[in-house]
């Protein structure tokens, strides 16, 4: 959400909004999500394939977040079983119960600078109204 469109948002509200009635639009919160993962190789792996691997998780995770609402749910199980084709490459040794090593989750109000990064510990993370889950920066560590 810009700057433009939040004020052309409030430009409607007001030529709708009722005498002696105030309707102020805001922008939503946006919750950032950072994920670590640490991927098992069976073999020794080249730098496109380390590469593309990662391109896959991303792509995956962009996906889920593109289904979600404001208000939604966020949920590390079904996103790891969006993620199990990627890690159940012959050439990965995935430990599936322990898919991300750390997810960070990040509240973002509007254009401010205040934010505050937390250590997701659950596996569902619950929107509220005015909150819209987002992708962040995806890194993964390779250990042979």
């Amino acid at each position: 959400v810009n700057g433009r469109m939040l004020t052309g948002v409030q430009q409607q509200l007001d030529r709708i909004r009722p005498p002696g009635s105030l309707f102020q639009a805001i922008e939503p919160i946006s919750v950032v999500f950072d994920f670590n993962f640490k991927i098992k190789s069976v073999d020794k792996l080249s730098s496109l394939d380390k590469q593309n691997i990662k391109n896959q998780i991303y792509s995956t995770i962009l996906n889920y977040f593109r289904f979600q609402s404001l208000g939604g749910v966020v949920d590390l199980i079904s996103l790891k079983t969006a993620l199990l084709p990627v890690f159940n490459s012959k050439r990965l040794k995935s430990d599936q119960a322990n898919l991300f090593d750390k997810v960070w989750v990040t509240r973002s109000y509007g254009l401010s600078e205040n934010t505050a990064k937390d250590l997701f510990l659950n596996n569902v993370y619950q929107l509220q109204p005015i909150e819209y889950g987002t992708l962040g920066t995806v890194d993964v560590e390779y250990i042979n």
